[in-house]
């Protein structure tokens, strides 16, 4: 006996994204079955960001459109076959566009899987999860510049440009500043803006200095443009 309502299978069980990885089929095995021709199918996420995005293949039978969570798949003629739609499902991918920002755990969404006879003849939902895990992407440090500095001078700035980025984070807990090829007599110097709860050890026998302490981007940044460079013995 054929069914009087179209029927999704094959969609059940888990799938998994990575931050920044490609695009996971999530129901490669998808099923829809149905004597008669589908109108339009929709697959939708649940409990999902802004970021998260869904695509399907190239059909030359069902033209595809994703809006704010939804994947609307409508049929060009107005009607194509159960067959044209379960491959089309086949296709569908999870992505999330840029970078999860500040987070750190994973999460979950839920797909819907719909198809539609007519407005009034639809399949019972059909589910399935994704789930999502972000990168800890590290810090960045720009710097950029060459400098001259003549023996004996005053400290030089060498980081007075420096900008701090991080794309999951708003604080830092240590930061670093090594000089290469380190001779007797080189120094890094820092002083502390006032506001700052930093602390700061220079060790000369390897030439590198050390921030550390809980703080905000901003005030690792301005502790970082805070240090100099100078070299008393030549």
């Amino acid at each position: 006996m054929c069914s009087a309502i179209p029927v999704v299978g094959g969609v059940s069980g888990k799938a998994y994204y990575t931050e920044d990885a490609a695009a996971v089929v999530p129901a490669d095995a998808a099923t829809v079955t149905f004597a008669s021709t589908i109108k339009y199918a929709t697959v939708a996420i649940v409990g999902g960001t802004a970021n998260d995005v869904l695509a399907a293949g190239p059909s030359s039978a069902i033209t595809s459109v994703f809006t704010g969570d939804t994947l609307m798949l409508t049929s060009e003629g107005g009607s194509a076959s159960a067959g044209a739609y379960e491959e089309l499902f086949r296709t569908v991918a999870f992505s999330v566009n840029g970078h999860m920002a500040e987070r750190h755990e994973a999460r979950t969404v839920t797909l819907k899987f719909f198809v539609c006879h007519s407005d009034s003849v639809c399949s019972d939902a059909t589910e399935m999860e994704v789930t999502v895990t972000p990168l800890n992407d590290v810090p960045v440090v720009g710097v950029t510049g060459t400098f001259t500095y003549t023996q004996s001078a005053a400290g030089l700035a060498v980081l007075a440009n420096a900008v701090l980025t991080d794309a999951d984070d708003a604080s830092l807990q240590s930061a670093t500043v090594k000089i290469t090829n380190v001779f007797v007599g080189d120094e890094l110097e820092f002083t502390l803006p006032s506001d700052s709860t930093l602390q700061g050890t220079y060790t000369a026998a390897t030439g590198q200095l050390r921030l550390v302490g809980g703080a905000t981007l901003a005030q690792y940044q301005s502790a970082l443009r805070a240090v100099t460079f100078r070299s008393t013995i030549g």
